[in-house]
């Protein structure tokens, strides 16, 4: 196993901002449990129930970027930071929306696509080469769970019908990702960050692009060694960036689920919030004198 950001240049500033960004996850998961505590009373609203079990899906995914960035994995550290930014931008949109509704829509919207994959799957066995003793065994477990969907959508039309006027035909559409960003102000943020960040979770071309670009530039041109360093400070710097980013959107999502509820210590996340957006400005600022030095080195 590597050592603590054993593959990233060695910085104090990155070390202190590792701290900072794991402290913060913390103190915000204790807040949100210090809150279950002190309103018992909540854990008998599946409203309550359902954001708290979306909040926490954002909690362990922003852990994970920063627990990725600890040990100096920052490719897997952007890709947790997409996953840690789409719940986050979910439970913030479902959080400022009336929840029954909202969340109708989103099981809906589930259960369709399980429907539709179920579809291609039996699609491709009956097309597929393998012998009937094979393809048995995938209509058998494309009948359990084409019958498991089945249950949820009777249960959850029953709930849904007991406790609101919404059933699962006629709950709203669930929004993309992209709409979802869109309606709760951070269009730009999904054009810029989001995509991006779709870049390690896909595995597209840009960083083994980039590898083969210094092997293929002739040497006479540059220092190959000091190319690499450069090339892992972006990586590492860029990362940092995202983890941040993640870290405040994190911070957000989870004061509107609170604040949904009346439970939000408001100032306490205000707080949070400048600082996060210190933090990153602060390495807006020292990306831009690196690139200066770099450029007049």
């Amino acid at each position: 196993m590597r050592s603590e950001t054993s593959n990233m240049p060695s910085s104090n500033l990155l070390s202190t901002r590792i701290k900072w960004a794991n402290s913060v996850v913390a103190n915000v998961h204790a807040k949100v449990l210090k809150s279950v505590e002190q309103h018992p009373d909540l854990a008998e609203q599946q409203e309550w129930l359902i954001l708290r079990n979306m909040y926490e899906r954002s909690h362990e995914h922003t852990e994970g970027a920063v627990s990725c960035l600890t040990m100096g994995n920052v490719a897997s550290a952007e890709a947790l930071c997409r996953t840690s930014l789409e719940s986050s931008v979910t439970l913030y949109y479902v959080s400022v929306n009336d929840i029954i509704p909202a969340v109708a829509g989103y099981f809906q919207r589930y259960i369709d696509s399980e429907k539709e994959q179920n579809r291609k799957w039996h699609n491709s066995i009956e097309a597929s080469v393998f012998d009937d003793a094979v393809k048995s065994a995938h209509r058998a477990e494309l009948a359990k769970k084409d019958s498991a969907l089945e249950q949820y959508e009777r249960e959850l039309g029953a709930w849904l019908h007991q406790t609101s006027n919404v059933s699962l035909a006629t709950s709203p559409q669930w929004p993309n990702i992209f709409d979802r960003f869109k309606e709760i102000g951070k269009e730009l943020s999904y054009r810029t960050v989001y995509a991006a960040l779709c870049s390690q979770s896909h595995a597209d071309a840009e960083d083994i692009l980039n590898h083969l670009m210094s092997r293929l530039i002739p040497s006479n041109t540059f220092d190959r060694d000091q190319y690499h360093k450069m090339l892992q400070r972006e990586n590492a710097w860029f990362s940092s960036f995202m983890v941040v980013i993640a870290i405040k959107e994190y911070i957000e999502a989870t004061a509107m689920f609170l604040g949904k509820f009346n439970i939000c210590p408001l100032q306490y996340f205000q707080t949070l919030n400048m600082e996060a957006q210190g933090v990153k400005a602060s390495l807006v600022d020292e990306q831009d004198k690196f690139i200066t030095g770099a450029i007049h080195a």
